[in-house]
């Protein structure tokens, strides 16, 4: 499941040799975004958000959670943003399917919250929190903690789904920002992507692009990036140990999706700007055989599952 640029839809992907699939039918004015399978591989939910019409310059009022079935079937509203402007973001599920976690952002700042699945009632579990994942037995909650007065740079986490105990995995001088975390399905390790390199995994050139890319640069197809940063995944044990790159493309904020038995990783994001090169890919585990699967970028998200039961 993933979210192209060239329209607002939830697309489908059937492996190993499937063409997309369209499974909404959404109009010019509304988006989808941050698709995420339930547990059991029945529900989508995801962020929405309708412009409004007429002049002017179109500001959406708010982003809501969503979800419907696996087959695009069934759409309702999970849950509304509380106040103008505010955006219910990167959900995921929790074990049981009971709840769904959301980055929340709003006029007092960001957090981690949690939706029941059923009732829709919202409540905070992480502030100045976003980006959750929840492990597929349900025991831990991984976040990115933002800036403080106190502690000027993004660190990584992990604590109970209810916020308790935490334990900090990657530090605040490590990465410039972070983006798109994912637990692995034996929740022993922690898939993001991040910009800027540690110092331990810098090689002597990191700051220099490779010359092949340079020259694909010049003469092939350019790649924009919308935010002007260059990002790349990482993965690292949750206890901190066994820090390393899964990619050096350079991407424009690609998101990361493990795969159902954790040997692979499907990314999707704006395009490398080492090799010009966006789409839908699959890598493994180790960052071995990499693959292109569509050649469309693609800034609004994906998951992966099983066939649904």
């Amino acid at each position: 499941m993933f979210g192209p640029d060239y329209d607002s839809n939830l697309w489908l992907l059937r492996l190993p040799d499937g063409k997309p699939e369209q499974l909404t039918s959404f109009g010019p004015l509304e988006f989808s975004s941050n698709p995420a399978w339930s547990p059991d591989g029945r529900q989508i939910a995801f962020s929405y958000y309708r412009l409004p019409g007429g002049g002017g310059i179109p500001v959406p009022e708010g982003t809501d959670l969503y979800r419907i079935n696996a087959n695009g079937s069934g759409l309702r509203v999970l849950a509304t943003h509380d106040v103008p402007g505010a955006a219910l973001q990167y959900p995921v599920w929790a074990a049981g399917g009971a709840s769904v976690y959301v980055s929340y952002m709003g006029p007092t700042g960001f957090a981690v919250d949690r939706v029941d699945s059923r009732s829709g009632v919202r409540s905070r579990i992480i502030p100045n929190a976003g980006y959750p994942s929840v492990s597929r037995d349900g025991r831990r909650l991984a976040y990115v903690l933002f800036p403080t007065p106190e502690v000027r740079g993004q660190s990584l986490w992990w604590s109970a789904p209810d916020g308790s105990n935490p334990r900090e995995i990657v530090g605040p001088t490590t990465f410039e920002k972070y983006f798109g975390l994912r637990l692995s399905p034996d929740g022993r390790r922690l898939l993001f992507a991040a910009v800027g390199q540690p110092a331990t995994t810098r090689p002597p050139t990191a700051s220099l692009l490779h010359p092949l890319g340079l020259l694909t640069r010049a003469f092939g197809p350019s790649v924009a990036h919308a935010n002007g940063d260059l990002w790349d995944l990482w993965i690292v044990d949750l206890d901190g140990r066994k820090l390393r790159p899964l990619t050096a493309l350079s991407e424009d904020l690609p998101v990361g999706a493990w795969s159902p038995e954790g040997n692979y990783v499907a990314f999707l994001g704006g395009g490398s700007a080492s090799s010009a090169e966006a789409g839908l890919t699959i890598i493994t585990a180790e960052g071995k055989d990499l693959r292109r699967l569509t050649a469309q970028p693609g800034h609004r998200g994906l998951d992966w599952t099983r066939a649904s039961r």
